[in-house]
């Protein structure tokens, strides 16, 4: 059985699930708490960076798993001006154009009121761009919550 010292008389030998010192009394118990808390506190960022150093490949992967569903600009933009939804784009951004060089001749109507349309139009791609990009973001959300194994399970 392990034995201990009192902290305040000296008396050596008491075992270690004594609740008091035989001697003079005093609550052992208590300094055994303290004396634990003390050793924790003193090497606690040492147990922290070891258990990183032990576990920074499983954290790394994890991240990269969830980092690979972050989402970005680019796919949107590139839908926008190269895929599907490139038609409309190319033209509002091509009537915003030709409306503009046509406004600043004085003798035009019909240009100004296309310019406005053509505005409408492009604040309207901006909207739908940005309830996209939100709509990623919130799914982004959702899985980055979620440990490994829940988006596993989602996944298949």
């Amino acid at each position: 059985m392990k034995t201990i010292s009192c902290p305040t008389c000296g008396t050596p030998d008491i075992p270690s699930d004594a609740r008091r010192c035989p001697n003079c009394g005093t609550r052992l118990a208590e300094y055994q708490v303290l004396k634990l808390t003390e050793e924790l506190a003193e090497n606690r960022e040492e147990r922290i960076n070891n258990y990183l150093k032990e576990h920074q490949y499983e954290i790394d992967e994890d991240l990269e798993k969830i980092a690979l569903h972050r989402p970005s600009v680019f796919p949107i933009l590139k839908e926008y001006f190269i895929g599907e939804g490139a038609f409309l784009t190319w033209l509002i951004i091509i009537v915003f154009v030709v409306s503009l060089h046509f406004a600043k001749k004085p003798d035009s109507v019909i240009a100004p009121i296309i310019l406005v349309f053509s505005i409408i139009g492009i604040l309207f791609l901006i909207v739908a761009y940005c309830l996209e990009y939100h709509s990623e973001y919130e799914t982004y959300k959702e899985l980055k919550d979620k440990t490994p194994e829940e988006y596993e399970e989602e996944k298949e």
